[in-house]
């Protein structure tokens, strides 16, 4: 149920244009594309960048113009105004040409008049997908009935391919253009979703999220899809999908999930239904595999979960546990920017902390760069021999000499009842931090 069927894939991202043979259809959502007769006009090879630009200027345009010293502007920038000016005069002729040589009818398509460049193909339509989607988006958004508004946002949706023309985003004319439509997909999204969850179709809105989600991973849609997998019952799809974004949040972002997304992920875990068994087959469920060494990982909402616990067991037993943090720094102690080089070092770290912590303690991804490991069963000084055998493990294998580890390490505080607080306000033993300079010691040991 959680997958998108091929047909309804298609159905998604399908054409949106009947071929009328007396139409030009251009496509700028998505990429650039002109069809006529059927058939694409292949502009590429016979036009320079420049020329692409001024064709797509003008086509944007249409209808209202645009003037002679903008055109200089967004194609020559500084350059000496005469000669840009006979540049341009000749690219309008050569792009004359090109056209009709390209399959369109014969036509003069460029006019000119006081100081004004505009599209002129009065003897052949145009059909342009920004404005199809434009009236699509108002046709929808101002339909009254629902069923019927449904269809009308579905369409608007299979209309939007994506950015607008995404070759040249970093024109300031397009940037602002992508911005509005992009904007406009937004909203009817918002609004398809609204009227779907409201309709109980989370099926159907399943497909137009991952299409949003393909373009713009955000979290406002990964909440909507873990909303529709979770609707659909498909809890462990969910949990799988969870995982993997933010997997995905820490190894490229270095960032964490949003509360509103955590809390989504606990109420997921708390439906997943089992079978119902006895306590000895869950036993041996849950029993964990012995031919597995090094330490525990997981990721970091489980890693809240049983620190917190091991906490209370502290303010109840004679049980002691120490977190350390362990931060991947450059000589200067400046934290590493995303990169492979930080892919490669980062992997060595984890498994220099495998192959040297014990099975009982646990460890998990914090950031872009930085572990977390729980130590139990130990004092301070077997905390520090622990922490110090992970570092001299990773510099053995560490390849980038200008990159080092520094560790941290604090005691667990334990919790008894009223004396939360008591203990939350103790002063705690000072960080050790093995190797660091003053300027990292003052950054990260505190």
């Amino acid at each position: 149920m959680g997958e998108i069927t091929e047909a309804k894939r298609e159905e998604v991202s399908g054409k949106n244009f009947q071929n009328d043979p007396n139409v030009i259809y251009i496509q700028m959502l998505g990429g650039f594309s002109m069809t006529y007769q059927g058939q694409p006009l292949l502009l590429g090879k016979s036009l320079s960048s420049k020329m692409l630009h001024l064709l797509m200027l003008l086509i944007y345009s249409r209808g209202e113009g645009i003037r002679r010293t903008r055109l200089l502007e967004q194609l020559y920038g500084d350059s000496d105004i005469e000669q840009a000016a006979n540049s341009l005069r000749a690219m309008i002729f050569r792009l004359r040409k090109s056209l009709v040589a390209a399959g369109l009818p014969d036509g003069e398509y460029i006019s000119t008049k006081g100081g004004i460049y505009m599209w002129a193909a009065e003897h052949v339509d145009v059909e342009l997908d920004v404005e199809v989607f434009q009236k699509q988006v108002m046709a929808a958004l101002e339909e009254k009935e629902p069923l019927k508004e449904v269809e009308l946002l579905e369409e608007a949706c299979r209309i939007y391919k994506g950015e607008f023309l995404p070759l040249m985003i970093a024109d300031d004319w397009v940037a602002a253009a992508n911005w509005k439509y992009q904007e406009l997909y937004f909203k009817v999204l918002r609004e398809l979703s609204r009227l779907l969850k409201k309709q109980n179709r989370y099926a159907e809105l399943l497909p137009y999220c991952e299409q949003a989600l393909s373009r713009y991973p955000y979290e406002e849609w990964q909440l909507v899809k873990l909303e529709c997998l979770t609707a659909m019952k498909e809890y462990k799809l969910a949990v799988e999908y969870y995982e993997q974004i933010a997997r995905e949040s820490q190894q490229e972002y270095g960032i964490r999930m949003s509360e509103e997304m955590m809390e989504h992920y606990r109420a997921i875990r708390n439906m997943i239904q089992y079978e119902m068994n006895n306590i000895e087959e869950i036993q041996q469920h849950l029993r964990p595999d012995p031919n597995v060494f090094g330490a525990t990982r997981c990721d970091y909402l489980t890693f809240i979960d049983i620190y917190r616990y091991i906490v209370w067991v502290l303010g109840r037993e004679d049980t002691r546990a120490h977190l350390v943090l362990f931060t991947l720094l450059d000589r200067d102690g400046e934290p590493l920017e995303s990169s492979e080089q930080l892919e490669e070092v980062r992997q060595r770290l984890e498994r220099s902390i495998i192959r040297s912590v014990r099975r009982s303690d646990l460890y998990t991804r914090y950031g872009k760069n930085q572990f977390l490991v729980l130590v139990t069963s130990t004092d301070q000084d077997g905390c520090k021999i622990a922490a110090e055998h992970v570092c001299r493990n990773f510099r053995a294998v560490n390849r980038r000499r200008k990159i080092d580890v520094y560790y941290a390490c604090r005691p667990a505080l334990a919790v008894s009842g009223d004396s939360l607080k008591r203990n939350m306000g103790k002063n705690v033993k000072e960080l050790e931090i093995a190797e660091g300079s003053e300027k990292i010691k003052e950054k990260y040991g505190k």
